[in-house]
């Protein structure tokens, strides 16, 4: 089995807004408009924590992003620029040719 991945800044998530370094959140992740594709999963992994006056912990390893939201990483103040890559495992003959689409959607929680 084969896999790919992005840049390791392929995404980039500013959280701002937040009532002070003291104020904690979550980002959960999902998909939706997949095309599906049999053995083929999609990952996300937290590759910076970006800068600001709050903290970030978490998501620095590979999580599988599913059509429900999954917890991905939490935090607490302001950040800014912090980046995200992506895998795609399981490609092999078995797939089709063609052209395979998914929406990922970040969701920030209070915690």
């Amino acid at each position: 089995m084969k896999y790919f991945e992005s840049k390791l800044d392929a995404t980039v998530i500013n959280i701002t807004g937040t009532g002070g370094s003291g104020d904690a959140w979550q980002v959960r992740v999902r998909k939706s408009g997949v095309s599906q594709m049999q053995g083929v999963t999609l990952y996300v992994k937290r590759t910076g924590d970006g800068s600001g006056s709050g903290t970030v912990s978490g998501g620095s390893s590979y999580v599988a992003v599913e059509t429900s939201d999954t917890d991905f990483f939490e935090g607490s103040g302001d950040r800014t620029d912090i980046t995200v890559q992506y895998k795609v495992s399981g490609i092999s003959i078995n797939v089709p040719p063609g052209n395979y689409s998914a929406t990922i959607i970040f969701t920030v929680v209070d915690r």
